[in-house]
């Protein structure tokens, strides 16, 4: 919450990396390739958001699949990227986390026939495919932000939250962040339990303080204040793992923590124990000490992968309406709790293919 109350609104109230800007801004008016390399948590993503802002460009965001696929990049990339915008604004198409291309063939035939700047964001290039045409792009590299500088924006954060937040820990984050920024401001958000757990608004801030944070408090209470089902927020935090934790050890204690809260979780169901719904909460927030050590790096989490498999068709959706309108629900809170409806769904007496519908999301 406090990452996208306090990222920046304009060019002048970026962190670090001044002149770096001023250099995106002389490449994209001169038509350029431009690669952003930098650390995580220096500005990279934020500083081309508001110079396309500033500038009125239109920004074209890309993923690494796109480039994997010649004929999707050919149909849709590099088509829109040869045609003037609908409101006659200049384009700027941008791919953030370059890293993730297996190969460069399908950047360089964006390259060669884009009318527009193309503006390339990555870590490390020499640990990515871009390394291999290095020579024709122009590489604008970001630093680390100062620790006093990082010291300075969390003293005026701390302030103006009215945290209960003294000059030591934000002297201790700020040199702990290794000049990541928002890491910094994650664990000041960490470090004050009760401030988020009155202010969390989604998921992806719980995962981030479920996997970022240094205590089971922490987490836990991140948990108890999300607005997901547990079952729901499980499932966020199964598919995250891997994006998270790196180490063989550390996934392998976050899945069995999962496998131990499906078995208590099958003997609520089993049994009514409903007493034991406090465990299930306790177990999630023990992922959150699986790791060694806080991983600095930028993840960008993932939906459940039942989510974007079960995507309801026209037909299905029908059915789903026709059934939640008898519990009086939402369809999408109906199709949110179809799981823990599995064996009632067996024994209603229904159309087969009404039921194989249903079950489908079970």
């Amino acid at each position: 919450m406090l990452l996208k109350k306090y990222r920046p609104k304009a060019l002048s109230e970026l962190a670090g990396n001044k002149s770096q800007t001023m250099k995106i801004i002389e490449l994209i008016k001169s038509n350029k390739v431009i690669t952003i390399v930098g650390p995580p948590g220096s500005g990279k993503t934020t500083a081309v958001d508001l110079i396309c802002k500033e500038l009125g460009l239109e920004k074209i965001n890309l993923n690494s699949d796109e480039l994997r696929n010649y004929k999707s990049l050919k149909r849709t990339v590099i088509s829109s990227s040869q045609q003037q915008s609908l409101f006659k604004k200049k384009k700027v198409i941008v791919l953030d986390e370059a890293e993730t291309l297996s190969s460069s063939k399908g950047l360089n035939e964006l390259i060669k026939m884009s009318k527009f700047p193309v503006i390339l964001i990555v870590n490390d290039i020499y640990d990515s495919p871009l390394y291999n045409i290095i020579s024709r792009l122009n590489v604008v590299k970001f630093f680390k932000i100062r620790s006093d500088t990082i010291r300075s924006i969390l003293k005026k954060i701390v302030k103006n939250e009215h945290m209960h937040t003294g000059d030591g820990i934000t002297e201790q984050i700020s040199r702990k962040s290794n000049g990541d920024l928002r890491a910094a401001i994650l664990d000041l958000e960490s470090e004050n339990t009760d401030f988020y757990r009155d202010n969390l608004q989604n998921v992806f801030e719980v995962l981030g303080i479920i996997f970022k944070s240094s205590t089971y408090e922490n987490a836990l209470g991140a948990i108890k204040k999300s607005d997901k089902d547990i079952r729901e927020l499980k499932w966020w935090i199964e598919e995250n793992i891997p994006n998270e934790y790196e180490k063989v050890e550390e996934i392998s204690k976050a899945f069995d923590i999962l496998s131990f809260e499906d078995f208590i979780e099958s003997q609520i169901m089993k049994r009514q124990s409903w007493g034991l719904m406090s465990y299930l909460y306790d177990l999630l927030a023990g992922v959150s000490l699986c790791k060694k050590e806080k991983y600095k790096k930028f993840v960008r989490y993932a939906p459940p992968k039942r989510f974007r498999k079960n995507k309801i068709s026209s037909d299905d959706l029908e059915i789903v309406r026709k059934y939640a309108s008898y519990v009086h629900m939402s369809s999408e809170r109906f199709v949110k709790m179809l799981p823990s409806m599995k064996s009632i769904i067996k024994t209603m007496k229904i159309p087969k293919d009404e039921k194989k519908i249903l079950e489908k999301f079970a």
